[in-house]
């Protein structure tokens, strides 16, 4: 049975080790060398670059790293040719090595976007947890503050139809509800999720409106509620990054 890999092109990664780079000369499509040498440059620990081809080379990945905005050494090393600031150099690093010498890193600050549900609410105004059902839609911000998709917190508003336990007791006397049912309301909601690699723990609070209020006067219309909750996967961070400094 042949194994089929998953090009890498595309991703951003740091090294977890000093590794030696070969530079690549994209115009001839070949090693660069001068003199009979091939030209190696030696990247430190935590050096960021960009997979941006494959190459047949030893079966290699094409890269350059970003710049060292403070580091001219560096600069003239890894980033620039000879005597250019424009003029970006390339790498190939093999694709056997590829993880054991870097880690993927991702966006700091990214979209995210989700499907959202709510098994209870927590009432305050009167200290009851009640059982739900809804579902809808979320999306926000995510926060990755070390970019290794490991620890990252996310900011999230959603609009979601769920269901309102109606009766006697949750609403005004004056609209004489003798059977309880089920209504569906409109339910705006506000929360922060923390997630560490696939798993999820958020804490939500939102607001609950009915759209026959005027008849029933519920007693919870427009009133804050809050639950938390655990998940697995539900939101994914981005995995496009934007390239920056070193």
């Amino acid at each position: 049975m042949a194994a089929i890999s998953q090009s890498k092109v595309g991703e951003d990664r740091q090294t977890i080790l000093p590794y030696d780079f070969q530079e690549y000369d994209r115009s001839k499509r070949e090693k660069r060398v001068t003199n009979g040498q091939e030209e190696i440059e030696t990247a430190p620990v935590g050096a960021r670059f960009t997979i941006i081809d494959e190459t047949t080379i030893e079966d290699s990945y094409i890269i350059y790293f970003w710049t060292w905005q403070k580091d001219s050494a560096r600069q003239k090393a890894l980033n620039f040719e000879e005597g250019s600031t424009t003029e970006i150099k390339y790498f190939t690093v093999l694709k056997s090595r590829l993880d054991v010498v870097s880690k993927r890193i991702y966006r700091m600050w990214s979209p995210t976007i989700g499907a959202l549900t709510f098994p209870f609410k927590y009432r305050p105004q009167n200290g009851k947890f009640e059982t739900t059902f809804g579902i809808g839609v979320t999306g926000g911000v995510t926060w990755n503050p070390w970019r290794t998709n490991e620890h990252t917190f996310s900011l999230l508003g959603g609009i979601s139809a769920s269901s309102a336990r109606v009766d006697q007791y949750s609403t005004d006397p004056a609209a004489n509800v003798t059977d309880p049912s089920e209504r569906t309301s409109v339910t705006f909601s506000l929360g922060i999720v923390y997630q560490w690699e696939r798993l999820q723990i958020g804490v939500s609070a939102g607001i609950d409106n009915l759209l026959d209020n005027e008849i029933l006067k519920w007693r919870y219309q427009g009133k804050p509620w809050l639950t938390v909750g655990i998940g697995i996967g539900l939101f994914a961070a981005s995995e496009i990054t934007t390239p920056g400094k070193n």
